[in-house]
């Protein structure tokens, strides 16, 4: 995985004779998770808009940067027209080469080589989701589909082959899920084999929505 942090910009309207109209940036604070850096700044923008708008006050933005390590940043806030048609373009380019492989093969592994994975289960690509020694699964669903519930949980542990069959069929085993989830998090480390994750971004993301939404994989 990519190591980065993510980044809230608040730019705040201004308008002067010598710049003319433009937004600066006048705070800034660092997120670690990606989901908490975008709901904190759509939360603050959709509230500031209301006060502002409340108050007949000028508009302002907040936008989200994913800081890479070696400083480049990404925007990943609200995106101007002309970033908009040019995601559209590339977007388009991107389904028109995919279109022309010639088997859901080489387009899945396409698309596992840009971050970007295809569920054993289901056939949905996805950049957030489960990795089981060597499979993948977008859901908890799919997952439990085929592995069941419990079964799933107890993998995703390092948990010797003894206790796992206790859990699974032993008396006094923890018998509700809850239950399970609580014992296993006491006792246990988590495994490097099964595990919930992210792959690609939100330019990625945008990539599978295209092939989902366009049904360029066999769904199963």
């Amino acid at each position: 995985m990519r190591k980065y942090e993510y980044e809230v910009v608040r730019e705040d309207y201004t308008c002067s004779e010598d710049w003319g109209e433009r937004y600066i940036p006048s705070e800034r604070l660092l997120f670690c998770c990606k989901k908490d850096a975008i709901a904190y700044a759509r939360n603050e923008h959709r509230l500031m808009r209301m006060r502002w708008e409340d108050n007949r006050g000028l508009p302002a933005t907040f936008n989200v940067w994913k800081l890479y390590s070696n400083g480049a940043r990404f925007l990943m806030g609200e995106e101007s027209k002309e970033a908009k048609r040019m995601t559209e373009e590339r977007l388009k380019e991107i389904e028109g080469m995919l279109r022309a492989m010639p088997s859901d093969y080489e387009r899945r592994q396409w698309l596992e080589e840009h971050e970007i994975m295809v569920c054993d289960r289901c056939g949905k690509a996805y950049t957030e989701g489960y990795y089981f020694d060597g499979e993948y699964f977008c859901s908890d669903e799919c997952v439990d589909d085929v592995y069941g519930a419990e079964q799933s949980l107890i993998w995703m542990y390092d948990v010797p082959y003894e206790d796992e069959q206790w859990l699974l069929h032993g008396n006094g085993r923890p018998y509700d899920i809850a239950d399970l989830v609580k014992y296993l998090e006491e006792h246990y480390e988590e495994s490097d084999n099964c595990y919930w994750t992210q792959w690609g971004d939100i330019e990625e993301q945008e990539i599978a929505d295209m092939v989902n939404e366009k049904g360029l994989l066999r769904r199963r």
